[in-house]
């Protein structure tokens, strides 16, 4: 049963809107934290978001 509540659990890549995997904690423009997976993280930085 706690698999299925991981299920929706499961967080959001901020750019690609898709699971991340490997998340990293970014800042966005308005200061609010975002995740970022691991296949997004290069164009997340030309973007300007900054690393937390």
């Amino acid at each position: 049963m706690s698999w299925l509540l991981n299920l929706f659990k499961t967080k959001k890549c901020y750019i690609c809107n898709q699971k991340a995997v490997q998340p990293k904690n970014y800042i966005d423009d308005q200061g609010n934290d975002v995740l970022v997976c691991y296949k997004c993280v290069e164009y997340a930085e030309r973007r300007a978001l900054r690393k937390r």
